[in-house]
């Protein structure tokens, strides 16, 4: 007897930068999710940002490249990348998995002429940035970081005053890092770097850290507060990263920061 196949919808696969997939492309898939939630959403992409699709995707299909180098990726593709190696890329993925599901729709960035620079290829007002990381990465935080309470999660190693340390659980991005390099082998496709860094910062009463980096545009997508010392951006700038508009508090140091929270929020 023949078995029925399910619809599904194939992403990818995308091979552009990780703002631009985290800004301009999951949250799109997201949304389609949440729309179609019976379809079967298989993911091509980097492993390293499988959980920017996370609990919302059935299958995650890993996107390998020869000397891939993230100085390389540039907004929806990669410097130097051929348009025909992309095509053939995509072609592969869709016959593989075209045989197993009905495809509704194959979805994946034009990245021909100036087409890769155009940020808003998927519609701006479907981006949905409620990010679900994988059950691995929740478990990995809850047994590696036995207290959760009063959480301030820390971009990378930023001097913190002893006062900040007796009040706060402080946790670092380095120090995730670490334990992800100390994990075994086999679980290092279950959980991500991108994955416990979305469950730490939504956990978090705020997060200190420079806006312009990888978990400063994640916590303002996750409308965690984010405390900045020192920060260089103008308002106007920020502002086109914050499609939420999540606090962000700008000071000279860490304690007028966190101050200015506690009596604010």
């Amino acid at each position: 007897m023949r078995v029925k196949k399910s619809d599904a919808f194939l992403i990818g696969p995308f091979i552009g930068e990780l703002g631009w997939e985290m800004y301009r492309f999951a949250p799109y898939i997201i949304s389609l999710k949440k729309e179609f939630p019976s379809k079967k959403m298989v993911v091509f992409t980097r492993p390293s940002r499988f959980d920017l699709y996370g609990s919302y995707a059935d299958i995650l299909v890993p996107l390998k490249i020869l000397n891939d180098d993230s100085k390389k990726h540039f907004c929806f593709t990669i410097k130097e990348f051929h348009n025909e190696d992309y095509r053939l890329l995509a072609t592969a993925f869709k016959r593989k998995y075209e045989k197993r599901y009905i495809v509704k729709e194959h979805i994946y960035p034009d990245i021909s002429m100036f087409y890769s620079k155009l940020k808003w290829q998927f519609p701006r007002n479907l981006m949905d940035y409620e990010f679900r990381p994988r059950i691995s990465n929740i478990d990995f935080i809850k047994d590696n970081f036995e207290i959760l309470d009063n959480l301030i999660f820390i971009n990378e190693n930023i001097q913190i005053s002893d006062w900040v340390k007796m009040n706060y659980n402080l946790q670092s991005s380095t120090i995730i890092l670490n334990e992800l390099e100390d994990d075994d082998i086999n679980n290092r496709l279950r959980r991500s770097f991108v994955g416990c860094s979305i469950e730490m910062i939504k956990r978090s009463k705020f997060v200190i850290s420079n806006i312009n980096s990888f978990i400063g545009h994640l916590s303002l997508l996750l409308k965690t507060p984010v405390i900045s010392v020192n920060e260089e951006m103008s308002d106007d700038s920020i502002k086109l990263l914050n499609p939420l508009n999540t606090p962000v508090i700008k000071c000279d140091d860490i304690e007028s920061g966190i101050k200015y929270y506690e009596d604010n929020f």
